[in-house]
């Protein structure tokens, strides 16, 4: 800025015409007037940023390579031992800005190393889980950041979210401003606390003190099997609309879902171009009937049909089913079952063997074309195949497959559903 270049070719051009006290004052006051200017441009950019922040992007993320992704960058700590993850297992996918999530992780961990920077036994746990409600069923995952620092002064604590709130000396106080305007496009749950000794009322000096900031996310990304039907839609550019149904609420088994789809499963279309309306569940069927309506994405010849239909098959009776199972015993039972959490994640991981041998031979499953067999595969692949066991860097023919179907727009349009 022209002050900080004003003081500083002050300085330049005074120092050494001055000696003793008066060059050592002169110091003095241009590194005042540095830090002073350096403070003050951190303070706008901070409050640009605050005031202009975007819209929330909303997209399918995974929670967990998200936290890890950031702690990559604290290195040391972690080396250190002052930075710990304890991250939950099989996660189910958030819905969350990747790019606003990243930076609240980062300014939480910051924060939490800040607070405990003075201790030598300094300590910070970041923590994901599964919060469920008292019957066990899945109401939220959670993010927290944890540090037996000296704990929230009573100012913070009872106006954290408040613009300028900060006890730090070189702070702005945004920071925990920002995570509550973020958390709130998420429709995320933010709550500060402080643990054990630094508790207001605390008796005990023994206990362990610390602060505690936690995020409940209760926004869970739409089911791969919404994510099919949305991508067939796009790629065949059929115009349509959606309705979502909360299956956190069990919208799928009212009265009104059950009269159409007596099962109680998604995702279900209605086709309005017949009399009456077609009225369609199923996965399989759907994108069978939507390919033979467009006549596109299914092969005309009998052998090539045959071959799109087994890799159908595999996929509907083998892989979905083997990755359902896992979900369900890693994430949704209340009670964990060894042997059942063991049995699940083995098969998965033999199933992703399966599609490793075989896209080896071929581009695609069914061969050397994009068909209906690919777009009922990859949401299995993106949403799931992630999670554990085994990953894309230990399968890299299906690395390779999965990244060339993610390019595709049709793709990446119907991974924002309901845009």
């Amino acid at each position: 800025t022209p002050i900080q270049l004003s003081a500083e070719r002050l300085q330049h051009k005074l120092s050494a015409k001055l000696e003793g006290a008066d060059q050592a004052m002169l110091a003095r006051s241009v590194a005042t007037i540095v830090n002073q200017v350096q403070a003050m441009k951190t303070l706008v950019n901070e409050f640009r940023d605050y005031a202009r922040l975007p819209a929330a992007q909303l997209n399918a993320l995974d929670l967990n390579a998200l936290v890890t992704e950031v702690l990559g960058l604290y290195g040391a700590a972690q080396e250190a031992g002052r930075l710990h993850a304890e991250l939950a297992p099989a996660l189910p996918a958030i819905v969350g800005d990747i790019t606003q999530l990243r930076q609240v992780i980062h300014n939480l961990v910051q924060n939490a190393l800040d607070a405990v920077a003075e201790q030598p036994d300094g300590r910070v746990r970041i923590v994901t889980e599964v919060a469920r409600t008292e019957q066990g069923e899945l109401r939220a995952v959670r993010l927290q950041v944890i540090d037996n620092g000296p704990g929230f002064s009573d100012k913070v604590l009872k106006r954290a979210f408040e613009p300028y709130v900060t006890t730090k000396s070189k702070g702005t106080g945004l920071g925990l401003a920002v995570v509550k305007k973020i958390a709130d496009e998420h429709g995320a749950r933010v709550r500060i606390a402080n643990l054990g000794a630094a508790a207001e009322g605390a008796a005990d000096a023994g206990l362990a003190r610390g602060a505690q900031v936690s995020l409940s996310f209760a926004k869970f990304a739409p089911t791969a099997d919404g994510y099919k039907v949305s991508i067939m839609l796009k790629e065949i550019k059929l115009p349509y609309h959606t309705i979502a149904y909360d299956l956190m609420r069990n919208d799928n088994f009212k009265p009104d879902y059950l009269a159409m789809n007596p099962v109680g499963r998604l995702p279900l279309i209605i086709d309005h171009d017949h009399e009456p309306p077609v009225t369609l569940y199923g996965t399989t069927a759907i994108l069978l009937y939507l390919a033979e309506k467009t006549q596109r994405f299914m092969p005309t010849s009998a052998a090539a049909r045959a071959r799109v239909f087994e890799w159908l098959g595999i996929i509907c009776s083998d892989i979905a089913p083997a990755y359902t199972g896992q979900f369900v015993f890693n994430v949704i039972a209340k009670e964990k079952v060894p042997y059942a959490i063991d049995f699940y994640n083995k098969l998965c991981l033999r199933m992703i063997q399966s599609m490793e041998l075989q896209l080896a031979r071929s581009e695609y499953l069914a061969g050397d074309n994009y068909t209906i067999a690919d777009i009922l595969g990859y949401p299995v692949a993106a949403l799931s195949m992630q999670r554990h066991p085994g990953n894309f860097d230990a399968h890299p023919h299906i690395g390779r497959w999965a990244a060339t179907i993610a390019s595709r727009p049709a793709v990446q349009r119907g991974l924002k559903v309901p845009a």
